[in-house]
């Protein structure tokens, strides 16, 4: 009986040791490394209160919702004030995701959801505008698969600018005369030969052809603000990539074009068009 009883108290020790871990392991945990705007932050999450058990992670996305690091919902006024700056009259939605997810003096979204939701809001309640295609939105609702990276906000005063202009009731303002389309047409003539100038129309085009040098680190932003709003209009796409990597001799090693690019490509269905190495 009384080895019984040893053992049982024992084992009564043991779980009070194995149920006061996750306490200890939150309490051991306490402190938080966030990038800041100079540098590396920490934040004090507090010592938890007695008893409390759960994963750290949810500690840690509970204590950055309540301050407002972390938000799944934002509102329209605080979008316009964190998306454009005062001499700013539209932005591109990608552009402004895309600042929220790089930039850490601005709140960590749930999800890009959050962005779209705020838009949606900002402009049924006439806080700004946004255009989407040729058609610009304001103090009405969005249909929400509109909302994507070829949207662009738009604040107010150019918003209803351009819905008059539309009207018949005067010409827009600001950006609004950038949603035209350049055109040709007869200005003169030279020598026998017609000079044609630059004017604009509201056609819209059939076709583009684009060749430009894109920095390697904006790739992300020319898939956003270029291939997805021109795939997003219905273009059937065909995107040539060239690609010139040069470095000190020897750098590129051998690995890396066996193992990585040359196994890549065929994966991504790629199509070698030329390939030389120096």
């Amino acid at each position: 009986m009384r080895a019984s009883e040893a053992e049982r108290a024992r084992w009564l020790r043991c779980k009070d040791v194995e149920g006061g871990i996750p306490f200890q392991v939150l309490s051991a945990y306490r402190h938080l490394a966030k990038a800041g705007e100079t540098g590396v932050e920490w934040l004090d999450l507090g010592l938890p209160t007695v008893g409390e058990r759960g994963p750290l992670a949810r500690r840690v996305r509970e204590y950055l919702k309540s301050q407002e690091l972390l938000v799944d919902k934002l509102a329209p006024h605080r979008l316009l004030e964190k998306a454009l700056r005062p001499d700013e009259p539209e932005k591109p939605l990608a552009e402004i995701v895309d600042a929220f997810l790089r930039y850490p003096h601005l709140p960590m979204l749930e999800s890009e959801a959050v962005i779209a939701s705020a838009v949606a809001e900002g402009v049924a309640s006439s806080v700004f505008g946004v255009r989407v295609g040729e058609r610009v939105y304001v103090g009405e609702p969005v249909p929400g698969s509109s909302l994507d990276y070829g949207a662009v906000l738009l604040r107010k005063e150019v918003a209803e600018a351009t819905r008059r202009a539309e009207a018949g009731e005067g010409g827009p303002i600001g950006v609004g005369a950038s949603d035209e389309q350049p055109s040709m047409v007869k200005e003169g003539s030279a020598g026998g030969t017609e000079v044609a100038a630059i004017t604009t129309a509201t056609a819209a085009i059939s076709a583009l052809h684009l060749r430009a040098k894109v920095p390697w680190d904006k790739l992300s932003d020319f898939l956003r603000g270029v291939v997805l709003p021109l795939r997003s209009d219905g273009a059937d796409l065909e995107v040539e990539v060239t690609l010139d990597a040069r470095c000190a001799p020897g750098s590129i090693r051998a690995s890396t074009l066996e193992q990585k690019v040359n196994e890549t490509l065929p994966q991504i269905g790629a199509e070698v068009l030329e390939e030389r190495t120096e």
